[in-house]
């Protein structure tokens, strides 16, 4: 019932298209016959270009997927387009003023098929099923109308149904040989349903040793059923196909679901996406007759809540032959918290790891036979030989390990065998390892014993090479150091002898002006005490009353000293001051020289100051200087004198 109804779709389709294609072509010929090339739309105003309007039409028909053409009343082609034109090996408008036999593309002269024509000029549509060259077409044809009413033509449609034919002398095929299946099963029933009344005869003799075995099989069902139900790890029972058949209560718990949720769903359904191919290779292999798989871990993905890391194990479960699987039963643990713990295990092992190989230094380790396990980047290049990993203990006396006395070790005596083999915890043991060139480097060493499951020892070498290098290295800067003290001492005495000698005030000072040393003459000439010589430089100058050679107070920061610490050479500048700045003592005066001290390099390291008591010299030149100033004076007096006793002996030799 339904391929004609297809069918009556279809020309109901093809009519309604040509009654469109005819009403439009209608009014486009009515317009373009009358030379109007445009109209106004009555709603918007704007112009419609008629002759764009059937250039579009034509593209439209071009690209249906169908035969249309027109026909005038002697069956003259006026129009064909449609991309079915293809599959006759035409080209549009090809045909265009030829006769076309029957008013029909394909080119059928068929009786009937005129007959459809004929009345189509009458006013009746017709339809059609024309067969060209293998091809079935489905053809219907209207009668086309001018201005006045009159039939001036034909227009007809035709889609290709080649496919469609085809698809129905297959069905047409496949139920005449359904039908021909039915009736050989129908026979082989009947004979079956004779061979079942026999055997059910045969079945009834068995019924009752049946019945005593059944109770035998509930029990025993009953039983089976306690463990599965009551098992701590999850039981799923599926066919071969992977669908639930029976699954206990651990195992709804671990997918987040009622008891009995599971029966009759797909097992796929709870493994994780990117786990489902590696379950499905699985169930394959169990169908295929493996009789187990797993463990393996896999992803589940319980109805709620996020996917957790499970080990299936599936095995295949023989049917009633007891050769070919029936089902497959899958036990499921959940691993969650046993991955996280290896998870946290390897975590941690990567990190010890990463300390042992970053570590400065040497690590070894052995185990309980004294065979190396492991030794990390530094141990290796101490070891400057392939590391004769798992080998016996004796391989390690290739290695010229020896005492800091050059004395060999015996490989049984090294301390990580010691600790391996005798339990022994050895502490910072200096031994020597020689190359083959002749190289040898000092290493201390620390190791002990591993306390629990497989024992062994592990040992932490440190080369000390560079450390006994400095060691000499400080021992001989040392001596060096005190042997430039014990020579500036010598030094330092030898100056102190010079200046306690000296008759002149001599004062010693840093960088910072802070008095070193001074001898008696300075100390009794100045005043000056330990408190004193502990102060600033600044504040020193700041408790001195001190001027230049003329009495102008002078500037602390242009006393000698400080000049000198400006890198200034100051020669025999007088001074006049009072010492620590008391007023009621006297002033003295000093003629006094300062210069900068340097060491090798020339940086600066303080300075000295010489002084010379002048006070008495000073006094003198003072008197003299005094009495010269009389005598000067005196000489004035006389001179102005004698010069008024001139003034009056003129007077008088003139008189």
């Amino acid at each position: 019932m339904g391929e004609p109804t297809r069918a009556q779709s279809d020309n109901d389709r093809l009519r309604e298209l040509i009654g469109a294609l005819m009403s439009t072509e209608a009014q486009l010929e009515e317009i373009l016959g009358a030379g109007v090339d445009a109209v106004l739309d009555p709603e918007t105003g704007q112009a419609i270009l008629l002759r764009q309007a059937q250039a579009e039409l034509r593209l439209l028909l071009e690209q249906l997927p169908a035969i249309v053409w027109t026909v005038d009343r002697e069956l003259r082609c006026t129009s064909m387009q449609g991309a079915g034109l293809a599959a006759c090996g035409l080209r549009p408008g090809e045909l265009v003023g030829h006769c076309l036999a029957a008013g029909l593309p394909m080119g059928t002269s068929d009786v009937q098929v005129r007959e459809v024509c004929r009345r189509a000029m009458e006013g009746e549509p017709g339809d059609l099923i024309v067969q060209d060259a293998g091809r079935v077409w489905q053809v219907h044809l209207e009668a086309l109308h001018d201005a006045e009413g009159e039939v001036s033509g034909l227009a007809g449609v035709a889609l290709d149904t080649t496919a469609r034919a085809r698809a129905e002398a297959e069905l047409r095929r496949m139920h005449d040989e359904l039908e021909g299946i039915v009736e050989e099963r129908t026979r082989q029933l009947l004979e079956a349903n004779d061979e079942l009344a026999v055997a059910g005869e045969e079945l009834r003799i068995q019924n009752d040793d049946l019945l005593a075995a059944r109770y035998e099989l509930e029990a025993e069902r009953q039983r089976y059923r306690d463990l599965f139900d009551l098992a701590p790890d999850g039981y799923i029972v599926t066919d071969l196909a992977g669908v639930v058949r029976e699954a206990n209560r651990a195992a709804a718990s671990l997918l987040a679901v009622e008891s009995g949720y599971l029966v009759g769903k797909p097992l796929a359904a709870f493994v994780d996406q990117r786990d489902r191919m590696t379950w499905y290779l699985h169930l394959h292999g169990l169908q295929a007759g493996e009789e187990g798989a797993g463990p393996w871990e896999m992803h589940l993905q319980p109805r709620t809540g996020e996917p957790f890391c499970a080990a299936v194990t599936g095995t295949a479960a023989a049917g009633a032959d007891g050769q070919s699987p029936a089902s497959v039963r899958w036990l499921i643990r959940d691993v969650t918290a046993q991955k996280r713990l290896e998870a946290e295990r390897d975590a941690e092992h990567a990190r010890l790891q990463a300390v042992l190989s970053s570590a400065p230094e040497g690590i070894s380790v052995v185990d309980d036979q004294g065979r190396l396990l492991f030794v990390n980047r530094v141990a290796e290049e101490l070891y400057a030989r392939p590391v004769p990993v798992r080998q016996e203990y004796e391989s390690h006396a290739g290695l010229m390990l020896c005492y800091p006395g050059g004395e060999p070790y015996d490989p049984r005596d090294l301390p990580l065998t010691r600790s391996a083999l005798d339990g022994d915890t050895l502490r910072d043991v200096e031994l020597d390892i020689v190359w083959p060139d002749g190289q040898r480097r000092s290493l201390l060493v620390n190791s002990a014993p591993v306390r629990g499951p497989g024992g062994g020892a592990v040992a932490v070498f440190q080369d000390i090479t560079p450390m006994k290098e400095a060691a000499r290295e400080r021992e001989l800067l040392l001596a060096e150091a005190r042997e430039a003290r014990r020579q500036s001492e010598e030094h330092a005495a030898l100056l102190d002898a010079v200046i306690a000698s000296m008759a002149d005030g001599v004062i010693l000072y840093d960088a910072e002006g802070n008095i070193t040393r001074t001898n008696a003459v300075a100390d009794g000439l100045l005043g000056l005490t330990s408190a004193y010589k502990d102060m600033p430089l600044a504040e020193r100058s700041r408790m001195l009353d001190t001027v230049d050679a003329a009495g102008q107070p002078l500037n602390p920061e242009q006393s000698p000293a400080a000049r000198s610490l400006r890198g200034e050479t100051v020669q025999g500048e007088v001074l006049g001051l009072r010492a620590l700045g008391s007023e009621t003592a006297s002033r003295i005066w000093l003629a006094t020289s300062a210069a900068a001290t340097r060491d090798g390099s020339g940086e600066l390291r303080g300075g000295v100051t010489v002084f010379t008591d002048i006070t008495e010299l000073r006094h003198a030149r003072d008197e003299l200087e005094q009495r010269v100033a009389e005598r000067t004076l005196d000489l004035q007096n006389t001179l102005e004198a004698l010069q008024v006793s001139e003034e009056r002996f003129r007077e008088l030799a003139e008189n």
